[in-house]
């Protein structure tokens, strides 16, 4: 059950990101978000301290539970990881942009523990194919704001 969507391209970024920066955002990608007393940041394994196994933090997307990105080896760019059922892509894009890989991310001003965040430009388009043929959009990355346009 559920709905694929496959997509295509990457979202660029300049400078490359860190050693650190790529670390973290790898083992985030990997993470089933869950609402849970260690936060919406958690890369931990385990359930001890979730709230709710099928709910989001109040912070993050609200209908996807996996982030399906991936960092490139080099820090340049982060693409779709290939996953089925990828959902809220567009949700993530913004949250990862605005938390992480920014100009500003917000992770850094509320957490002490995310000193190793720099601020980047990111810029680029992913290409988006659902199962229905009709369903065509494209994610615009400019300037760090995400746009979703609708092609089919």
């Amino acid at each position: 059950m559920g709905y694929t969507t496959d997509f295509e391209g990457q979202i660029n970024i300049q400078p490359p990101l860190n050693p650190t920066e790529i670390k973290y955002l790898s083992a985030f990608f990997k993470v089933r978000h869950m609402e849970r007393d260690d936060g919406p940041y958690y890369v931990g394994g385990g359930e001890e301290g979730v709230f709710d196994q099928n709910q989001t933090d109040p912070s993050q997307p609200k209908y996807g539970l996996w982030c399906d990105l991936e960092v490139a080896e080099d820090g340049t760019a982060i693409r779709w990881n290939g996953s089925e059922k990828s959902y809220a892509m567009d949700e993530w894009m913004e949250y990862i942009i605005e938390h992480f890989i920014g100009k500003d991310p917000i992770a850094k001003k509320e957490n002490s523990h995310f000193g190793f965040l720099d601020g980047h430009t990111v810029e680029g388009i992913m290409y988006a194919q659902g199962e229905d043929s009709d369903d065509t959009w494209q994610l615009h990355v400019s300037d760090g704001k995400v746009f979703k346009r609708i092609t089919g």
